[in-house]
């Protein structure tokens, strides 16, 4: 359980926190009031530092939800960061589209594989060989303690996978809403800031969606080139 104290920084803690007030917010511009429906139903003392320790609480909890779900839908549903993994190291399908740095990667996989015993025919990668390939460069760079712009670069990607998540949950709030209003007639007036907010949330829905998949990919190069420096300065130690 170290580990994941040691990921868990003042910074992430804070991004959890607005994330979910955020959601909260979003919740109050489509017509429903959590807070004050808390507010009004828990007898809460009239103290302002214990209100603000509770709503942050409260934040944090959503923000935390979020997250655990984004990080299931982004391994399970999407599948983004494991489908550029299974072929960095093939040409053609790999995000490296540079040559000449995809042919150093792919020498250093093979000096890899050969030290390991791991058999590869004629240059050509199995999803497997270049998901071990991928997961040794991460673990190699923290072991010698090089990971930190890495780590900087993972958490831009999981806050961009926090807000599709955040964003796509109040679209659908947001469309269940408006569709209910519809259908029963209830609340007409407030129909047209529902649906604006509902398009709103969809756009930056689809904008965290494309920035996910953009700083997926800076990710993984950024662990690929960090490793390659790394280790070509380790071996002129050696």
């Amino acid at each position: 359980m170290e580990w994941a104290f040691d990921k868990l920084g003042v910074y992430d803690f804070f991004n959890l926190i607005f994330s979910g007030g955020v959601f909260v917010g979003g919740l109050h511009l489509v017509g429903f009031t959590p807070l004050l429906y808390l507010a009004n139903k828990i007898a809460i003392p009239e103290n302002n530092v214990f209100m603000l320790t509770a709503v942050m609480l409260i934040c944090y909890i959503i923000g935390f939800e979020l997250q655990a779900v984004g990080l299931w839908i982004g391994h399970n549903v999407l599948k983004i960061p494991s489908g550029m993994t299974r072929a960095i190291l093939r040409r053609g399908e790999s995000i490296i589209e540079n040559e000449e740095k995809l042919k150093i990667y792919q020498e250093k996989a093979n000096e890899l594989f050969k030290k390991k015993s791991i058999l590869t025919s004629n240059d050509s990668y199995s999803d497997e060989q270049c998901e071990y390939f991928f997961a040794y460069c991460n673990y190699f760079l923290q072991v010698n303690a090089q990971s930190k712009k890495v780590e900087r670069m993972r958490g831009v990607k999981g806050l961009s996978t926090l807000y599709m998540v955040c964003f796509s949950t109040l679209f659908l709030i947001g469309l269940a809403r408006g569709l209910w209003i519809l259908l029963y007639g209830a609340q007409l007036n407030d129909l047209e800031s529902i649906l604006f907010f509902t398009a709103t949330f969809l756009l930056l829905a689809i904008t965290s969606y494309c920035m996910m998949e953009t700083n997926t990919k800076y990710w993984i190069r950024m662990v690929l080139g960090t490793y390659d420096a790394c280790s070509d300065c380790f071996c002129r130690r050696k």
